[in-house]
């Protein structure tokens, strides 16, 4: 079975050959194994810092990802208690939070162009290449002071999705979001900004990829510095991946959501 995901399958949305090009340096960067990944599950932990040494409660969260099944999954959890999960199945695209419960937004999307809430690394660019959305490059790009060349994901109409409003948890909100990636001079990704315009209100999340390691031959980021418009000033967060494991099966019955 062919796995479309990443830097095969369906085209892209661009016939930009500078798109093209820029995803090609990138596997190159991230090793080709990239490609071959059928499933990935990765841990991670978010804590902070503010003045005076307030430190906000840290949050940890789980990704899944088994593109042959066509299931994506984004899970958080604070004090070990589950806040929210936003996921794709063949049934649809659905969410959980413990004040809501279970809500379906629409149907499956497809093809299969999942991605988790917040960060989404290189899951976001393993989407590229089947997502319906309008991809653009951008040559003169910066994020969190990095410079380099970027990729450019928008959507073209707002879409229902559930979206975090900080320590008070999530909500359902109609969002049209952008997702824009920067690239070192060898196709390293380097940093991410995540944009959704929330009818005349805007939240901006920029994340700077600051550490990597290799996995099963392919370069995953691994710490990461975040910056929201949501977060006080003088507040700072790190994102650390915990773990990571590449194509381990991934049993069905761990994208039940409660009480499904």
């Amino acid at each position: 079975m062919t796995i479309k995901h990443g830097f095969r399958g369906v085209p892209l949305q661009s016939a930009d050959p500078r798109v093209q090009r820029l995803l090609a340096q990138a596997l190159a960067a991230h090793g080709s194994n990239l490609v071959r990944l059928r499933t990935l599950r990765e841990a991670s932990e978010m804590a902070g810092s503010g003045p005076l040494g307030i430190r906000p409660p840290s949050q940890k969260s789980e990704i899944l990802l088994d593109w042959e099944a066509m299931r994506g999954r984004w899970q958080a959890t604070q004090d070990g208690k589950v806040r929210g999960i936003y996921q794709q199945t063949p049934s649809g695209v659905s969410f959980w939070t413990e004040k809501m419960g279970t809500q379906k937004l629409r149907d499956a999307e497809m093809p299969f162009a999942y991605v988790p809430l917040m960060k989404t690394g290189l899951v976001g660019l393993l989407a590229l290449r089947n997502t319906s959305d309008t991809i653009t490059y951008v040559e003169k790009g910066e994020i969190k002071g990095k410079k380099g060349q970027m990729i450019v994901r928008s959507q073209p109409t707002p879409k229902e999705t559930l979206v975090s409003k900080g320590r008070d948890g999530f909500a359902r909100e109609i969002c049209q979001t952008t997702w824009a990636y920067l690239f070192a001079p060898d196709g390293t990704l380097i940093a991410e900004r995540v944009t959704q315009k929330q009818g005349k209100s805007t939240v901006q999340t920029e994340m700077s990829f600051d550490r990597f390691e290799v996995v099963d031959g392919i370069k995953f980021p691994t710490e990461v510095s975040v910056k929201s418009s949501q977060i006080p000033r003088g507040f700072s967060l790190k994102l650390k991946i915990k773990k990571i494991t590449v194509n381990a099966p991934i049993p069905a019955s761990e994208f039940n959501l409660p009480g499904g």
